[in-house]
């Protein structure tokens, strides 16, 4: 049985490889092999602990079967164009890639979205792979939207990938 608690500061570590071999995962063929190959988690732990122990508009949940087998990240909005104190983004939603499929994506977005209605916001966004077929229609069929907003997102080794993003109405 699957389970969601708030994240601590000891699950750094694990969300920071979950988010490495998410990416991996899925990001092969639209990321060189060599940038994706180079990642490593320990990279990320000081961003992610500072996500974890940050402001209080900061959430990050981890999913539990027996260890961490996921997490969901949120934060205030990172860009200009929307009212912090009405929208709110989830900056990452990531489950070890052998569990994709299995319901603990939806677990964690269900979490998500009742954590952003308990607060004031109205919308929440997130911005996700353009050529991620499989994960917009996770999203899609989640109720999320794209809202026309997009971005070109230079990675290492001189390769471009296009971002759109999603939003949500916490209304509904």
């Amino acid at each position: 049985m699957v389970s969601v608690r708030t994240a601590t500061r000891e699950d750094v570590s694990v969300i920071c490889e979950i988010n490495v071999r998410g990416w991996q995962a899925a990001f092969r063929g639209l990321f060189p092999d060599e940038y994706l190959d180079e990642l490593d988690p320990k990279h990320r732990e000081p961003s992610f602990s500072e996500r974890i122990a940050g402001e209080p508009s900061h959430h990050t949940a981890v999913a539990i079967d027996n260890q961490v087998i996921g997490f969901v990240g949120l934060a205030t909005p990172d860009t200009d164009d929307v009212d912090p104190s009405r929208v709110h983004e989830i900056w990452g939603l990531y489950v070890e890639p052998e569990r994709i499929g299995t319901g603990v994506g939806r677990i964690l977005m269900n979490h998500a979205i009742d954590h952003l209605r308990s607060g004031s916001w109205n919308h929440a966004i997130l911005w996700t792979l353009r050529d991620v077929v499989r994960t917009c229609r996770f999203y899609e069929a989640a109720g999320w939207f794209r809202d026309g907003e997009q971005k070109v997102w230079e990675i290492p080794h001189g390769n471009e990938v296009n971002l759109v993003r999603y939003r949500f109405d916490l209304s509904r």
